[in-house]
C-alpha cells in the first residue's frame, strides 16, 4: 500500500479512533481554551448540514472511497450479471442485502456509484445506522461517501422513486453480539 490509500482509508474509517482520541485529549490534557475549541468544532459539525460543503465534500468522499478500494484491494464478483441486470434494470426499486456485518463493513462501499461495481451503472446508496448521522464529523464523512440513514422513511422513499439501496441486515444489533 502506498501513502495516499492509507490517508484515504484513515479519513473514511478512522474517525472512531480519531473521535476517541479527541475526547480523551479534551478530558485529560487540553487546556480550557483547547476544550472550548474542540467543543466548538463538534457543535459546528453537528449544526452544519451532513452534505456540507456540497460538491467539494462529495469530491472528498469519492476520493476516500477510491483510495479505500486501492488500500483493501476490493474485488466484487458477480456470478450472474445478466440476471442481476434483468432484476434491477430500469426504474425499479432494488434492494441489495449483504452479509456478513462487521464493525465497519467496508465491502458495503463496493456498491458506491463512485467505483461502479453494479452492472448497468445503477446509482446504489448504502444505508448505515442513523446513529452515525448524530455524531460530529462522521455525519459529514458518511454523507460525502454517499450513505444515508437506514430508517423507514429513507428506505421507502428510495424504493418508491425506483432507486437502488444496499444495506447489511442485522446492523448494530448484530455487531453487539460479535
Amino acid at each position: 500500500c502506498s501513502f495516499l490509500p492509507t490517508i484515504g482509508v484513515t479519513l473514511l474509517l478512522g474517525w472512531n479512533g480519531i473521535l476517541s482520541f479527541i475526547a480523551l485529549y479534551a478530558l485529560f490534557v487540553a487546556s480550557k481554551g483547547e476544550r472550548l475549541f474542540i467543543l466548538g468544532l463538534c457543535v459546528l459539525s453537528v449544526v452544519l448540514p451532513p452534505r456540507w460543503p456540497g460538491p467539494m465534500g462529495r469530491q472528498i468522499g469519492w476520493w476516500m472511497i477510491t483510495q479505500s478500494e486501492k488500500y483493501f484491494g476490493l474485488k466484487t464478483i458477480i456470478e450472474n450479471d445478466q440476471e442481476l441486470l434483468k432484476v434491477s434494470g430500469g426504474n425499479r426499486g432494488t434492494i441489495f442485502a449483504m452479509e456478513p456485518h462487521d464493525v465497519i463493513p467496508i465491502a458495503a462501499f463496493s456498491f458506491s456509484p463512485v467505483i461502479s461495481r453494479i452492472p448497468g451503472g445503477r446509482n446504489v446508496c448504502f444505508l448505515v445506522s442513523s446513529g452515525v448521522f448524530r455524531l460530529p464529523f462522521l455525519r459529514q464523512i458518511y454523507s460525502w461517501a454517499g450513505s444515508l440513514p437506514v430508517d423507514k422513511e429513507t428506505f421507502l422513499s428510495r424504493l418508491n422513486a425506483g432507486k437502488a439501496l444496499a444495506f447489511v441486515p442485522g446492523g448494530v444489533h448484530e455487531i453487539l453480539w460479535l
